[in-house]
């Protein structure tokens, strides 16, 4: 199992040179990851919007690079977990038969390498910040909507 006992130092910084029991830290790609990806599950009612915007930003992470077609399975059930949570708690509907469901998704995230525990476990450091590509931000100003406050 792992995640028992404290994560290995860097190769640079060992007294003992001998190869890690998990293997050495891999340094994720910086740029999003825009390759294939499962569609998103079709759930009575719709997914929330919540749980669309987790389903973007875990594709678009740097963990997205490491994930095979096998974890797609995974993804996808984690998504319905994630979408079954939030709606639960949202409307006030959460139970004690939730609470499971509730570790099961946290387990799920952290086996994906989706929390910093995750990465930690499987070995994977994110890239330095000036190594991701920034977003561009465009002006936003024709999107929103006219104050009401401010009368012509």
């Amino acid at each position: 199992m792992p995640g028992r006992g404290p994560a290995p130092k860097k190769q640079e910084n060992r007294v003992n040179r001998a190869k890690p029991l998990r293997g050495e830290w891999q340094t994720l790609l910086p740029d999003t990851y825009d390759g294939p990806r499962p569609k998103l599950p079709r759930v009575a009612g719709g997914l929330l919007k919540a749980t669309k915007d987790a389903w973007g930003i875990w594709w678009s992470s740097p963990m997205a690079h490491m994930w095979t077609r096998s974890d797609w399975p995974v993804l996808v059930q984690l998504i319905v977990m994630t979408d079954r949570i939030t709606r639960a708690l949202s409307t006030g509907d959460f139970f004690s038969g939730y609470a499971s469901m509730v570790t099961e998704a946290r387990y799920l995230r952290d086996q994906l390498g989706l929390t910093e525990k995750g990465r930690r476990d499987l070995r994977w450091q994110l890239p330095d910040e000036d190594e991701i590509e920034l977003a561009v931000v465009t002006d936003i100003s024709s999107r929103r909507r006219p104050d009401p406050r401010k009368r012509k």
